[in-house]
């Protein structure tokens, strides 16, 4: 397979593994709020709604824009990969910058 698609394939199932977590957390406590189980709603669940629910709501527009998009060339493909995913590291970004912080005991 070669070392540069392996690292891509291994950065894809970190993105993944990234969007089912946060994207599991996400509907459980939207759905806490649907429910209305208002007591159960903790402070973890308004920041996941308040921090990563815009960025949601943006893939999932554009995951039905795509539904209903006509083929497009691979080089095109490739520039739409890119601008869906710099959004998502944009967000990303700052916690994974404060967690890795954190976990080597710099703060």
């Amino acid at each position: 397979m070669g070392l540069k698609q392996a690292g891509s394939i291994q950065c894809l199932c970190w993105a993944l593994l990234w969007g089912k977590t946060t994207g599991n957390s996400i509907n459980h406590a939207r759905n806490k709020i649907r429910k209305m189980q208002l007591t159960s709603i903790t402070s973890l669940d308004i920041f996941l709604l308040a921090y990563y629910g815009p960025l949601f709501c943006v893939i999932a527009l554009l995951n039905a824009c795509l539904t209903v998009a006509p083929r497009i060339p691979n080089f095109a493909s490739y520039i739409l990969g890119v601008t869906l995913w710099l959004p998502q590291a944009l967000n990303i970004a700052p916690l994974g910058l404060a967690c890795a912080i954190l976990n080597i005991g710099i703060v």
